[in-house]
């Protein structure tokens, strides 16, 4: 299958990013360059908005939504797939969405999300999901708690959300763990629980998801609902960066850069900002381009500096638009 299109929009703020996405939907449609893309939005932060959670409500802008077929979320982005001219609805294009889909969602679920391709009525396709979710399936369970918690294809409903996740997270689930905790710490459909919250990230991180593990490493680092414990969310945060979690990565390369926590250490701090930038970051990508022309962990090399700086220009990184007209060769 091949790659999917990437557009990192962890750079940018949530008015810089929506546009960056409309500019982009319209421009891949228009072109028929691909089918789908991903956006890179990262997990955002617990207490402003972000592109993670605002991009949902993008969808539906009046530019757009006539050009997506549907989307799907996932922890640290989003793919969009789009109705193309040249798309004929065949049987290869209902399979590459299919398979694109599988691991996240069952096959009904990716029926629901493919409603116009599968000729499944959208809403025969709810029923029989809430359905298999009520007869104990799993990943119905999951699917119709995550639809519910983002008002995907149905009203947003955070009480039923939550009801949903909490019976995929006591069957050990850590995505449901994960978004279970998230819900009690922001107070979604019930109380603001840090107790109950702190137990399910826990739970989440303990089975290996990025997601918590980036989230209970921030409340360890930052010591106010959790007692403060810096070896410990220096433990987690290089677990979810193994992971290729982005935000992970870049606390990881700051930490090594600044001696936060951790012996000082350029060259480590330049591995992890590497791992990040190649993830089309573009302040990974200017932070690597300017310890390349400092020499920080590595020999100055201004040839590999204005390349980073160039990828992160072409993001509309203001700065690095900057420095890389400074140096760029004539």
């Amino acid at each position: 299958m091949p790659s999917v299109p990437s557009v990192d929009l962890q750079g940018h703020n949530v008015k810089s990013a929506k546009s960056i996405v409309i500019k982009t939907i319209k421009e891949v449609h228009s072109n028929g360059e691909s089918s789908r893309l991903r956006f890179i939005t990262g997990s955002g932060d617990l207490e402003h908005e972000n592109s993670h959670d605002a991009f949902p409500k993008w969808m539906t802008e009046s530019a757009i939504k006539p050009l997506i077929k549907s989307y799907v979320k996932h922890d640290q982005s989003y793919v969009v797939f789009l109705k193309l001219d040249s798309d004929d609805y065949s049987t290869d294009s209902t399979q590459e969405t299919s398979s694109f889909a599988e691991g996240q969602y069952n096959n009904r679920t990716a029926m629901y999300f493919d409603s116009d391709i599968s000729g499944q009525d959208p809403e025969s396709s709810l029923r029989s999901l809430k359905k298999s979710a009520a007869q104990g399936d799993v990943n119905s369970q999951l699917t119709l708690a995550k639809m519910l918690y983002e008002g995907q294809g149905v009203p947003r409903d955070d009480r039923e959300a939550l009801k949903w996740f909490t019976q995929v997270a006591e069957k050990e689930n850590p995505e449901a763990q994960y978004n279970l905790g998230i819900m009690y710490l922001e107070g979604e459909g019930t109380t603001r629980d840090v107790e109950q919250a702190c137990k399910w990230l826990k739970k989440s991180a303990k089975l290996g998801n990025a997601g918590a593990q980036l989230t209970i490493g921030n409340l360890l680092y930052e010591g106010k609902i959790l007692n403060k414990d810096i070896k410990t969310a220096i433990k987690l945060f290089k677990l979810a960066a193994k992971q290729n979690n982005l935000n992970a990565q870049m606390i990881v390369a700051d930490m090594y850069s600044k001696g936060d926590g951790v012996y000082k250490n350029d060259k480590k701090a330049l591995k992890w900002i590497t791992f990040a930038a190649e993830q089309d970051s573009s302040d990974a990508q200017f932070i690597l381009g300017q310890m390349y022309a400092k020499g920080k962990g590595v020999r100055a090399d201004y040839e590999e500096a204005a390349k980073w700086f160039r990828k992160a220009a072409d993001q509309g990184h203001f700065e690095a638009e900057i420095v890389y007209r400074c140096i760029a060769p004539e």
